[in-house]
């Protein structure tokens, strides 16, 4: 129980240290999604998908069950939630930096961007949002 214990005032801990940049992201997300409809600066700007374009719908897919749906969308959260499942263990299970954090991001992020190149390859992007983070079919 102390290990649960130390891991939730570690958390907080992070979140105090941390509440005006996490204040200024939800804020951001708030008026990019008002005024944009997507939370993507590159989508905003430049009207293309960027190499994380699904990730979060992904992810609120997986959430929801839908497990074809969030490959779908973009297949790299099969990578990406185990590497956020392995950060956030050793921070707040260990309290220790992850070891082969570098390989293991690197890793992450050639997943990623193969995933990218191929889609954009294929023409197999996920749409980009026009009506809302959250319109889940």
């Amino acid at each position: 129980m102390n290990f649960v214990k130390n891991a939730f005032h570690r958390l907080l801990s992070d979140i105090k240290q941390n509440k005006t940049a996490l204040c200024c992201i939800l804020l951001y997300v708030l008026v990019t999604q008002l005024l944009f409809h997507s939370v993507c600066p590159i989508a905003i700007v430049f009207g293309f998908p960027c190499p994380a374009c699904g990730l979060t719908r992904a992810g609120l897919l997986l959430l929801l069950g839908q497990w074809s749906p969030a490959f779908d969308m973009n297949p790299a959260i099969f990578v990406l939630i185990p590497y956020l499942l392995y950060l956030g263990f050793c921070r707040y299970a260990l309290d220790q930096k992850p070891p082969h954090l570098t390989p293991v991001s690197l890793f992450v992020g050639c997943v990623t961007l193969g995933v990218y190149f191929f889609r954009l390859i294929t023409g197999t992007l996920p749409p980009l949002l026009t009506d809302g983070l959250f319109p889940l079919k």
